[in-house]
C-alpha cells in the first residue's frame, strides 16, 4: 500500500495466519508475493489448495466481477455498487463489453478501473515478474456469457467473446461453439440465465390462465402489473 509516508506490505491475517499454520511464513516468500503483483496465483511454494482460496480482486476476471454484482442487484431496489476491476491491459473493447454485458445482467450502474489508469492510486500490484498470470472467466462465467450471446446475437458484433474467454495466458482455456444462427424470438433463455436476469412470473396468472406475466419491482416488492399480486402480500 502506499500512502504519504511511504510504502508498506499488507497481508491479509488469515492468510497470515494459514502461511504460518503451514510453516509457510518468511519475508523471503512475502517478497516473492510482492514480486508476482501481490497474488500467490502460479508461486510453487504455495500449495494450490491455498491458491484456490486466497484470490485477490485482479485474480478474479472482470467478467466474474459483474456476476457478483448482478447477484446482488437482483434483491436490490437501488443501484449496487462494486468496482469490476480490470488489468492494465485492459482495453477500450473490454470496457465497452463489460457496461453491455452489465446491462444484459440487469445491474443498473456500474463502476469500472483499470489498473494503472490513475498517475497515483492507493493500492499498487506492480511486481518484478515480466509477465503475470492473467485471470480467465470461471465455467458458471462462461455459460451466462454463452446464454445470452445465443439470446441476444447482436452483441457479438459489439464484444469479441473469443477475447474475453481464451485469454488465459498460458493456463488451459475455456473454449466453447456460439451457435451462429439466430435464436427464434419466442426462444425462451436457459433458468439459470432466468435467475440471473431477475425473470420471475406471476404465479397467478400462470395458475388460472397459464399466462406468463413477468412481476415487476414496485415500491421495493415484485409485483404482477395485470393481477396486481405481490410476494409481500400473504394470502
Amino acid at each position: 500500500k502506499s500512502v504519504t509516508v511511504g510504502e508498506f506490505y499488507y497481508v491479509d491475517p488469515v492468510f497470515e495466519q494459514e502461511l504460518k499454520r503451514r510453516g509457510l511464513y518468511s519475508d523471503e516468500i512475502l517478497q516473492k508475493i510482492s514480486d508476482n503483483y501481490g497474488s500467490i496465483q502460479g508461486l510453487e511454494e504455495i500449495p494450490e489448495d491455498m491458491q484456490r482460496i486466497f484470490v485477490t480482486s485482479m485474480d478474479v476476471h472482470w467478467l466474474d466481477h459483474l456476476l457478483a454484482q448482478a447477484e446482488i442487484q437482483l434483491w436490490l431496489t437501488d443501484s449496487a455498487s462494486k468496482t469490476i476491476n480490470m488489468p492494465n491491459d485492459a482495453t477500450v473493447e473490454d470496457v465497452k463489453a463489460a457496461y453491455l454485458i452489465a446491462h444484459k445482467l440487469g445491474c443498473k450502474g456500474v463502476t469500472v478501473y483499470r489498473d494503472g489508469s490513475l498517475s497515483v492510486q492507493v493500492y499498487n500490484v506492480e511486481g518484478q515478474k515480466k509477465q503475470r498470470i492473467k485471470a480467465k472467466p470461471s465455467d458458471y462465467a462462461v455459460k451466462v456469457l454463452k446464454d445470452i450471446v445465443e439470446r441476444e446475437p447482436w452483441l457479438e458484433r459489439f464484444i469479441d467473446v473469443k477475447a474475453i474467454i481464451n485469454g488465459s495466458n498460458g493456463k488451459k482455456g475455456i473454449t466453447f461453439t456460439i451457435n451462429r444462427t439466430p435464436a427464434p424470438k419466442k426462444e425462451e433463455p436457459s433458468k439459470d440465465i432466468k435467475e440471473l436476469l431477475g425473470v420471475v412470473y406471476c404465479p397467478v396468472c400462470y395458475e388460472k390462465a397459464g399466462e406468463l406475466v413477468e412481476l415487476r419491482m414496485e415500491s421495493g416488492c415484485a409485483t404482477c402489473p395485470k393481477c396486481g399480486w405481490s410476494k409481500c402480500v400473504i394470502s
